[in-house]
């Protein structure tokens, strides 16, 4: 059967989406002007029929004049008469597929062309990374305010060193620290300028952490401590069991444990950071406990893969089912949670893994998080110690376990 307007539609939007920052830039992925297919229908399918094939090609004929685009056809024999069929849609150029497809997308390739003028006309870059900006900008979803600002903070980068500077002390009016570092715009700049090392002087990287040792506290020492990056620095004590979790109300307030602490997390950027430090990496009993969702289980498997052998807590699927009351659809912008394509993950177990595969999957239908701050923090601490004294016991049975061992 002939393609109906709407299947022309469709494949007019997917050409739009892959092509238009590019046609915005005058790079041309494919050859205009462009023809269309609408499918070429059997001689049986014409004769069983052909009013039928007759009302498409109506509507199409419609379609086509209404959008003033041509229509290529030729000649078939159907039933003893010679009929005309339309073969294809012709689109002159991307200007005339984006009239066609219209709307948001019209006036986003519009303003696009737009911008990439100027762009073009402002710095010496080539229409591909002409063409990387523009569809940067319009992912981040940009505004005029913004593409102004970047055009201006891209001109200044770009003759003047600022590596020893922070994004707070650019001398750039009207910008704030915040600017730089959001939307990517920082990245764009790179791009702009040519210089794909250019950074801006970054704070240090800290994490706070708590001490839960009983009997150090009884003596009255402090509760609250911090790690910085490039400060030398050392706990109270050498602690046993370190605890990382994700919320800081779990890590201020987490239960007494003999010789522990518990450090407020920081996502991804503790497993660098807190995974780092040697007394972290000293103590018997290291325990992650993230969020019941598929980010919480990705920064799991990160810690195991840099080396440490790390515990997990409330991040299987009894725990999953336990907790399940407690669950969202949406993550902490109060967006929703949308199933992905699964990580390979080679470190979580065979229990983790698949509660991960779950939380992805598109066919799932339950919540695809559970916060950990819904599960009460007595029973988190239960948990931690039964690990704790299971270990313990295991040492006593094997006491040829080296000191290492964990």
């Amino acid at each position: 059967m002939l393609k109906s307007p709407r299947e022309i539609e469709k494949r007019l939007v997917r050409i739009f989406d892959s092509d238009w920052h590019a046609e915005a830039c005058g790079l041309h992925k494919r050859d205009w002007p462009h023809r269309i297919a609408l499918g070429s229908p059997t001689k049986g399918e014409l004769e069983a029929d052909f009013g039928k094939a007759n009302l498409r090609i109506s509507e199409l004929a419609d379609w086509a004049r209404d959008r003033q685009c041509a229509i290529e056809s030729t000649k078939r024999r159907v039933s003893g008469t010679v009929q005309t069929l339309p073969t294809h849609i012709v689109i002159d150029d991307f200007e005339a597929l984006a009239r066609v497809v219209g709307g948001e997308r019209l006036r986003g390739y519009r303003a696009g062309r737009r911008r990439a003028e100027a762009l073009l006309d402002l710095f010496p870059i080539d229409r591909e990374i002409c063409s990387a900006v523009i569809r940067q900008l319009a992912d981040k979803g940009c505004d005029e305010v913004d593409f102004e600002l970047l055009c201006r903070a891209a001109s200044w980068f770009a003759c003047n060193d600022a590596g020893e500077l922070t994004a707070r002390q650019v001398p750039l009016d009207g910008f704030h620290a915040k600017w730089l570092d959001a939307k990517g715009h920082l990245a764009m700049i790179r791009l702009l300028c040519g210089n794909p090392d250019l950074q801006l002087k970054g704070r240090p990287r800290s994490a706070a952490f708590t001490y839960l040792d009983p009997a150090y506290l009884e003596k009255g020492g402090r509760r609250r401590d911090s790690i910085t990056e490039g400060d030398a620095s050392q706990p109270a004590y050498q602690p046993r069991i370190v605890v990382i979790s994700e919320n800081k109300d779990t890590a201020l307030w987490f239960p007494p444990l003999p010789e522990g602490v518990s450090f407020e997390g920081g996502g991804w950027n503790g497993i660098e950071f807190i995974g780092a430090q040697d007394w972290v990496r000293a103590a018997d009993l290291l325990v992650y406990w993230g969020d019941i969702d598929a980010a919480g289980l990705e920064i799991l498997n990160g810690y195991r893969s840099k080396g440490l052998e790390i515990s997990s807590i409330f991040m299987d699927g009894t725990a999953y089912h336990r907790y399940e009351r407690y669950g969202t659809f949406v993550n902490k912008r109060g967006e929703e949670i949308k199933p992905k394509k699964p990580a390979k993950l080679e470190y979580l177990t065979e229990a983790e893994r698949e509660l991960y595969l779950c939380l992805v999957d598109p066919a799932w239908t339950r919540p695809r998080r559970i916060e950990q701050e819904r599960i009460p923090l007595e029973r988190a601490a239960e948990t931690v110690m039964a690990i704790w004294n299971g270990r313990m016991a295991s040492k006593l049975d094997n006491p040829s376990e080296g000191e290492g061992s964990r």
